[in-house]
């Protein structure tokens, strides 16, 4: 029996418990009737899972090991997702000789185009706007 290792490196916005929680309290004042579809504790997971979805984001599972910093800082972050998180990948990578952004302005833009009316107006994506790198398993 074999054991598939890989290596991955991705920069997105981290949807944890706590942004799912901050974004489902918000839906419902803005969004009542899929605040009712998700508003019992159980249902916390699954909104995740419907945000992941909704905004063609990856769930990643058996992750070994990982390092987790913040975009804008480049601070490491006490941050374990856990063996599975969701991540909604930010749309252009870095190429050879070229930038995929210009400012961390456009990063954040193309997180609040990407989820409109659904983050609330104080939301922190400083937080959860990250750099993973690390390892699955499988």
């Amino acid at each position: 029996m074999s054991i598939i290792t890989s290596v991955f490196h991705i920069y997105g916005f981290l949807i944890t418990e706590e942004a799912a929680n901050l974004i489902l309290r918000y839906t419902k004042e803005v969004f009542p009737d899929l605040y009712k579809e998700f508003s019992d504790a159980e249902s916390l997971f699954a909104f995740q899972e419907y945000l992941c979805e909704k905004h063609d984001g990856y769930r990643y599972g058996n992750a070994e090991s990982m390092t987790v910093w913040r975009i804008k800082d480049q601070e490491k972050l006490d941050l374990n997702p856990g063996e599975e998180f969701y991540i909604v990948e930010l749309k252009n990578s870095s190429q050879l000789f070229s930038q995929a952004y210009s400012s961390y302005t456009e990063v954040i833009q193309e997180i609040q185009e990407t989820f409109g009316e659904l983050l609330p107006p104080n939301f922190p994506l400083d937080d959860f706007l990250v750099e993973i790198m690390g390892e699955v398993w499988g």
